[in-house]
């Protein structure tokens, strides 16, 4: 990882800077309050967000500047080769990929999240290994005890990827062993499972000679109600034919009842019919009545048609009389309104005087008054006397009926009545020529109800020798029915232990196969608890090797760590100090002629601390693989003298092929 360029906009003392960096040893001078720590830790802030500020990020802001003013910092850099641009604010960031600025995250929290899983590390880690802070210099002063040191060593050099796969196998190990007991628990005794399957056979074998006891008496029992079966059809046949033969028998019977009864009733009609054609008020003897009642009834069709005509004629001079009447009334009613038209006329003359004018003509009156009022008075007495003459007229009319109405009318009754009395007489020999009718209908109908009962009772006779024939017997009948039913009882009975025996056969059958599955089963089992024991045994055996091997790499790594950190220290103090030593924890002692200085000077402690960091650091990039060639450090140089500063840049210088990019912050 190399930074590329650096931005930064009201970022404290940054208003507007621009940086850009190259490889090699990149070194910012300045005095004190320049901002110098401020581009390290805006690059800090660029790549992992607030928790790299010093302080809060309300005090980012450049003092001074507006309140609409905004603080940014945008970092540009490569990674394995692959341009990066980084732009953060307060209010958010973005992650750009690529030369054609794709965007990779958005989020203050993604793109944080994003940049610790493309370099492998949390700030935490970065800030104890590739950025040294002011006054951060101390090696690994962040980690207490001896474990947490040890855990971050190990974790910056790819172990803890070695932990996790311990921490799988032993979780696989915890699951195989518990499927090991489950499986422990639940396979019981095989000698058990065989002693049962024995017993279930056994169960099997009496079951099948029960059923075939059961099968045999079955067998009879089919063939004892088969026979009744056949005898009960047979009888059931000829109940058929004897039930058929007896149900003919009664309606035969019924039938010549019926015919004897009517034959009686007909008789007896007979007698009453005798006595009503010897009655003496007979007009004619009965064997003229049919012309007399052809007579009568051309009599009764022509005085009807008389009757019509006089109808007619009747009508006719009713509609003229009332005609009449209503001119009469018309002509009254004329004359009424002429006779009071006149006196209204008189009475308006009289009203006027001599000097009025005239109503009709408008001349004035005078001497003419008295004539007109006389001519008035003349017509008006004409008109009562025409409209007395016209009431009495219409009068004399209502109350006088013609004579020729009044004869059509009394002629009209007159034949209304002789009609009737023909029409009565008429009726009365009607109904003496159908009792003479029905009378000749009886001897003929009686005579054909005797012909009809003669052959009924030859009919029964033969019923009789049928059914006799036949033999039917109905104790015989009920007999065998009972015997039938009571054997297909039984059978029913043997069937329903059949099905039941039937049914323990099978479930014995189910019985020995679940025993033979679980037999199989168990041995199934027992074959998968052999290879799981096997397969804990491996994984205790994995886990095992990589806690060995983690042992021999945290053992080995202090050594090297002292190894490479001496010889750093032996450079930078021109041989001085030839040994570095790193103690349980992990905290560096150099050894001066064979003996472990417990207190140096400042200037040499921070001395030894920054050979431990390169150490450290150069022992990462070559062993965990990181691709992390860049070097951050902030005021390390400011305890140290002349020299000594000089040896640290060229040391800085050599680790060239290790770190591409080093940048170191002094003044």
């Amino acid at each position: 990882m190399k930074i590329k360029s650096l931005s930064l906009r009201n970022f404290r003392q940054h208003r507007s800077t621009n940086l850009a960096f190259s490889d090699g040893i990149t070194c910012i001078v300045g005095p004190n309050g320049s901002g110098k720590t401020t581009l390290v830790e805006a690059i800090a802030f660029a790549l992992y967000g607030s928790q790299a500020l010093r302080g809060r990020v309300d005090d980012v802001l450049t003092i001074g500047a507006a309140k609409s003013d905004k603080f940014s910092v945008t970092v540009a850099f490569e990674h394995d080769g692959v341009p990066y641009r980084i732009e953060r604010s307060k209010s958010g960031a973005s992650l750009y990929f690529g030369g054609r600025s794709q965007r990779l995250a958005t989020g203050a929290t993604e793109v944080t999240r994003k940049i610790t899983d493309l370099f492998g590390m949390s700030y935490r880690e970065f800030q104890t290994t590739y950025f040294t802070t002011q006054k951060g210099l101390k090696f690994l002063g962040s980690e207490k005890g001896v474990a947490d040191r040890e855990r971050f060593v190990m974790k910056m050099l790819g172990m803890d990827k070695v932990e996790r796969i311990q921490k799988k196998i032993r979780e696989d190990r915890n699951i195989a062993q518990a499927h090991l007991a489950g499986i422990k628990s639940a396979l019981g005794s095989r000698t058990t499972l065989e002693q049962k399957l024995i017993e279930e056979k056994k169960e099997l074998e009496r079951c099948k000679s029960e059923l075939k006891d059961i099968n045999s008496q079955y067998e009879t029992a089919a063939k004892e109600t088969a026979r009744y079966r056949e005898a009960l059809s047979a009888l059931e046949k000829k109940r058929d034919v004897h039930q058929e033969l007896e149900r003919q028998k009664i309606e035969l019977s019924v039938r010549k009842e019926e015919i004897t009864k009517r034959i009686a009733e007909l008789k007896e009609r007979k007698v009453q019919l005798s006595e009503k054609l010897n009655r003496k008020d007979l007009p004619t003897a009965l064997e003229k009545l049919d012309q007399y009642l052809l007579k009568l009834r051309d009599e009764v069709k022509e005085k009807k048609g008389e009757l019509s005509k006089i109808a007619e004629e009747r009508n006719r001079a009713e509609r003229n009389y009332l005609s009449e009447c209503s001119r009469l009334k018309e002509r009254a009613a004329a004359e009424r309104r002429r006779y009071e038209a006149l006196k209204d006329k008189l009475d308006r003359y009289s009203s006027l005087g001599k000097e009025s004018s005239c109503p009709t003509c408008g001349q004035q009156l005078g001497s003419a008054f008295v004539d007109v009022c006389r001519g008035v008075e003349k017509e008006l007495a004409e008109a009562k006397e025409s409209l007395k003459k016209a009431e009495m007229d219409y009068k004399k009319a209502r109350e006088t009926e013609p004579a020729l109405l009044r004869g059509l009318r009394e002629r009209e009754v007159s034949l209304g009545e002789i009609i009737c009395g023909v029409e009565v007489e008429l009726k009365k020999l009607e109904d003496l020529s159908a009792i003479e009718r029905e009378f000749k209908d009886i001897d003929t109908t009686v005579s054909d109800l005797l012909t009809e009962e003669e052959e009924l009772s030859k009919k029964l006779q033969t019923l009789g020798f049928e059914i006799d024939a036949n033999g039917y017997d109905e104790q015989e009948y009920r007999a065998c029915k009972t015997a039938y039913e009571t054997a297909e009882v039984l059978l029913h009975g043997i069937k329903a232990k059949r099905i039941k025996i039937e049914g323990r056969v099978e479930n014995a059958r189910r019985m020995i196969e679940r025993t033979k599955s679980e037999i199989a089963s168990f041995d199934e089992m027992e074959r998968r608890a052999a290879e799981m024991e096997s397969k804990v045994l491996h994984l205790e055996h994995a886990d095992s090797v990589l806690t060995d091997y983690r042992k021999h790499f945290a053992g080995s790594i202090r050594p090297a760590l002292g190894e490479l950190a001496s010889r750093f220290i032996a450079r930078l103090t021109d041989g001085r100090y030839a040994t570095v030593e790193l103690k349980e924890d992990f905290t560096p002692t150099v050894v001066e002629d064979g003996i472990r200085k417990a207190v140096i000077s400042g200037g040499e402690e921070d001395l030894l601390n920054i050979c431990v960091r390169l150490a450290l650091s150069q022992i990462i990039a070559e062993r965990s693989g990181h691709s992390f060639s860049m070097l951050i450090m902030d005021e390390i140089l400011g305890s140290l003298d002349e020299e000594r500063r000089k040896n640290t840049l060229t040391l800085l210088d050599g680790l060239r092929n290790i770190f591409d990019q080093v940048i170191l912050i002094t003044h």
